[in-house]
């Protein structure tokens, strides 16, 4: 699925990072910011085939993209892995965080492992990621990170693991956004509702890369620490 550009967003010379890309909306958020001029680093977990599918795919639609792996838990990891980045690219612009361990577990099924390992993606590698990304962005004097989190962090719904990992996420954007605001960095999220919706995933997916288009833009400038709800109203509460 190509994801169009309804207000013809120029992203330019800007290089983008999208962490998580082979979990749900990543495809969909590559694609969107390369076709938008961004050059876009495409990183993995596993599934290369895949990624190096996406890759393809922006390349034959005029686009630029790179593929770069990690683990991405361990410190060290993200620190080579952004730096490798930074002196390829000469900067980055734009971190987008895609982080989606989900399972849907009860708290009578929920092994102490599980917690661990879904606070561990969903929280700690958007935390390690941004923490090494900002000092790129202030050396330029602005930047924007996005934080994909979901309706579940004010719905409760997949399971406790999994609302609490992004409804903390929600809560590191907004102390982000109040520690940066002032050195032109923007942090902001977009939260999906990912289970009532009654829109097609397909559609959503589009939504939520058109939503991260419009916050890397100009018309965004304004926005600093939101949260924006993407679903069915009535089901957020």
């Amino acid at each position: 699925m190509v994801v169009k550009n309804p207000l013809e967003i120029k992203l330019k010379n800007k290089v983008a990072i999208v962490v998580g890309s082979n979990f749900i909306f990543g495809k969909e958020i590559c694609l969107a910011l390369a076709l938008s001029g961004a050059e876009v680093w495409i990183h993995h977990f596993n599934e290369e085939d895949k990624i190096e599918q996406i890759s393809k795919e922006i390349s034959s639609l005029g686009g630029t993209a790179k593929v770069i792996t990690d683990d991405l838990r361990n410190p060290k990891e993200v620190q080579n892995v952004i730096l490798e980045i930074a002196k390829s690219s000469g900067k980055i612009d734009i971190l987008v965080n895609n982080m989606h361990v989900l399972s849907k577990k009860t708290i009578v099924d929920l092994e102490p492992q599980d917690w661990i390992e879904t606070l561990e993606f969903n929280l700690d590698i958007p935390f390690l990621c941004s923490k090494e990304v900002i000092p790129h962005m202030l050396r330029i004097g602005e930047g924007n990170i996005i934080n994909i989190s979901a309706t579940a962090a004010v719905t409760g719904e997949i399971g406790p693991h999994y609302a609490a990992s992004k409804s903390a996420l929600n809560s590191m954007t907004k102390g982000l956004s109040r520690e940066f605001r002032e050195f032109g960095i923007r942090v902001n999220s977009i939260s999906p509702d990912i289970v009532q919706t009654s829109t097609s995933l397909s559609s959503l997916s589009k939504a939520v890369a058109n939503t991260v288009l419009f916050l890397c833009s100009p018309y965004a400038t304004h926005l600093k620490g939101e949260i924006i709800f993407l679903g069915e109203e009535e089901n957020i509460h």
